[in-house]
């Protein structure tokens, strides 16, 4: 009997030591004050090597912040990226880093910001997920988890995204 509650209390520890670290990271994400949602990227195209992740950044931390990096182990590279209507074509153009204002909720949608993923190590498949790290300036790392919806998903939220379609809502970019 005693070996059966010794090893009752041994897993009960296990499993607290194990749930530490998660309830951590959730901690640390409120402290902060940036809170993500509706992190999702299209799934690949045949024969295509690049893509691109959309996220939807709330900053209740008090300070404007800044986004200036991005990380994943599905690409070879994760830039800053918007599209700029020049001589009337639209262009892609990288950015050094996209402020978030305080007390603002913005949106990263196709057509405007972005997480351009460069050099992808294997196709984005619908249904699977993957994860995307944004460094901020301010707040540090914020981890997310990335879901792959179809080629063609046009977003997770229509209305967040501005009169001209471009979904950046109050964030502003920097360029280099």
């Amino acid at each position: 009997m005693n070996a059966i509650r010794i090893a009752a209390v041994l897993f009960a520890v296990a499993v607290m030591h194990l749930s530490l670290p998660a309830l951590a990271h959730d901690e640390s994400h409120k402290s902060q004050g940036i809170k993500v949602v509706d992190a999702w990227a299209k799934a690949s195209l045949a024969g295509t090597t690049n893509g691109a992740a959309f996220v939807t950044l709330s900053n209740q931390s008090g300070e404007a912040d800044r986004i200036v990096a991005a990380e994943t182990s599905v690409a070879a590279k994760a830039k800053l990226h918007t599209h700029l209507m020049d001589d009337g074509i639209m262009r892609m153009r990288p950015l050094a880093a996209v402020e978030l204002e305080s007390g603002e909720t913005a949106t990263m949608a196709p057509g405007g910001l972005h997480v351009m993923l460069l050099g992808l190590t294997e196709p984005l498949k619908e249904g699977k997920s993957f994860p995307l790290t944004l460094f901020l300036e301010r707040s540090g790392p914020v981890h997310v988890e990335v879901m792959v919806k179809a080629a063609n998903a046009i977003g997770a939220d229509h209305d967040a995204m501005d009169k001209d379609g471009a979904g950046h809502g109050k964030m502003k970019m920097q360029t280099d």
